[in-house]
């Protein structure tokens, strides 16, 4: 866990502010999460470094600090990384789960710089433990379909470019090859293009899920998407492709 924030207040109520926050913060006192509120030339931070053996463990805490933040300092921006090796649902144990502050909003966000941590970080010989990410989702394999709107589209030919988490919406930016009898069929045959899934209630991801398509499908408000050596597992109420 490491995080950087920049405080502001939209008046002068921020040294005040300030105290009161590090009052909360004695409830990290004792435990692997450091919290410290450096003050160079007259700029007003927030840093915060942790290495718990438990993510969740002070990762709520954490939580509630930034939102204290927000709420009480709400020009402040900056964001946080959070690693857990235990985490099922998105971005997945393998990956960093970023919380951005702008204007004192919080948001979750994908991280496009340091995952995978495998093999992007920590090189090709580690083996992470990915197959509890989808833990609970088997029994929904047998029923999956190709979703509609992907009528003459090449899956094993397009290819997941990137993936971006906006609280309940995720999108996946994917280079569609349509077939020859596509009616949008033309010179180049790639076509940039959006899965985008609305009203997320459940993610679980393993592995990379960037590269070519090996697997699209969907039934009821379960679906699944294989690219290179990851899967992407959504539960939402609707899918949107945009081709």
């Amino acid at each position: 866990m490491n995080g950087w924030f920049q405080l502001a207040a939209d008046d002068d109520s921020e040294d005040a502010a300030i105290a009161g926050l590090q009052d909360y913060c004695r409830t990290f006192d004792g435990t692997n999460i450091q919290v410290r509120w450096p003050a160079p030339n007259y700029a007003n931070f927030l840093t915060i470094a942790g290495n718990a053996n438990h993510l969740w463990t002070h990762s709520a805490d954490v939580h509630g600090l930034l939102r204290l933040v927000g709420e009480r300092l709400p020009g402040s921006w900056g964001l946080l990384y959070e690693q857990d090796d235990e985490r099922a649902e998105l971005p997945g144990p393998d990956s960093y789960r970023v919380t951005t502050m702008i204007r004192g909003r919080l948001e979750e966000r994908m991280d496009p710089y340091f995952s995978p941590i495998v093999p992007v970080v920590e090189g090709p010989d580690w083996s992470p433990a990915v197959d509890d990410a989808l833990d609970g989702w088997g029994e929904y394999d047998a029923a999956l379909g190709r979703p509609d709107g992907l009528g003459g589209v090449d899956l094993g030919r397009s290819a997941v470019v990137g993936v971006e988490w906006r609280g309940s919406v995720v999108e996946v930016a994917v280079d569609w090859v349509l077939e020859a009898g596509h009616p949008q069929y033309g010179e180049g045959n790639v076509r940039r293009g959006l899965l985008r899934w609305g009203g997320v209630t459940e993610l679980h991801s393993a592995g990379e899920v960037r590269g070519v398509l090996g697997e699209l499908a969907g039934a009821g408000e379960v679906h699944k998407l294989r690219a290179g050596s990851g899967v992407l597992t959504v539960q939402a109420d609707r899918l949107e492709v945009e081709l």
